[in-house]
């Protein structure tokens, strides 16, 4: 609409302070939940998939992770699977090869850091709503 109009591109400055991968024992797989939103595209991931996470931990290191309002939920069931909770994403930026995660921003800033994401789509979230971020 507006041709002449300055654009300035700024990006997100969280980015830029992301770790790096801390040399140490690999692979070592994160985990991260959104919490339980009320729009399906919002709702987590975590009932549909935490039995695999725990197949997941059995055969690889996997560390925990989550949105803030989900850790109540997830810190202790993590801890009782065996999981070890990583609250501070950095930390997890520190020491995971790999993100898996549902409708959380951390994994597209996860990705940003060159380092591969799965993300995880649940029966729920709606196959033709796009929100921006899947």
């Amino acid at each position: 609409m507006y041709p002449e109009a300055r654009v300035e591109v700024v990006g997100c400055p969280k980015l830029d302070t992301l770790p790096t991968r801390a040399p140490g024992p690999g692979p070592v797989i994160a985990v991260a939940f959104h919490w339980d939103g009320a729009m399906p595209e919002l709702r987590w991931a975590w009932p549909r998939f935490r039995h695999a996470i725990v197949r997941l931990a059995a055969r690889y290191t996997v560390v925990g992770h989550g949105h803030p309002r989900a850790m109540k939920d997830l810190a202790p069931w993590y801890r009782r699977a065996g999981i070890e909770v990583v609250p501070d994403f950095a930390d997890v930026c520190r020491r995971a090869d790999l993100l898996v995660f549902d409708n959380s921003s951390v994994g597209f800033e996860f990705a940003s850091t060159g380092r591969p994401v799965v993300c995880l789509e649940p029966y729920h979230y709606r196959r033709g709503v796009h929100h921006g971020l899947r």
